[in-house]
């Protein structure tokens, strides 16, 4: 598989888990979900990750390349991280935990 489609892929799939919270299905709509995600800081770098580790997960353990780009994975990752970013201080505990749920 090519680096290129992978990296291509994962930001799909960033994309369009943010804006599959809201059922949207638009790469700009998640652009603009996850720069909003931002004004908290913390908020924003955990939901990332979250999306991150779950969409990586998927490539590691070759799931349905397809579902992945369409941020199918990701969506509830990246609500849960959110939240986990937003309720909790960032430390090692943070990050051990935003992995699990990820």
């Amino acid at each position: 598989m090519r680096w290129k489609e992978i990296i291509d892929r994962q930001w799909h799939g960033i994309l369009y888990s943010y804006s599959q919270i809201f059922f949207a299905r638009s790469s700009w709509y998640g652009v603009l979900l996850l720069l909003a995600s931002f004004v908290n800081p913390v908020t924003g770098i955990s939901g990332l990750l979250a999306v991150l580790i779950t969409n990586i997960m998927a490539d590691i353990f070759t799931l349905n390349p397809r579902t992945i780009r369409e941020g199918a994975y990701g969506f509830n990752s990246a609500m849960v991280g959110m939240g986990l970013g937003s309720l909790f201080e960032m430390n090692s505990v943070f990050f051990l935990m935003l992995f699990h749920v990820s």
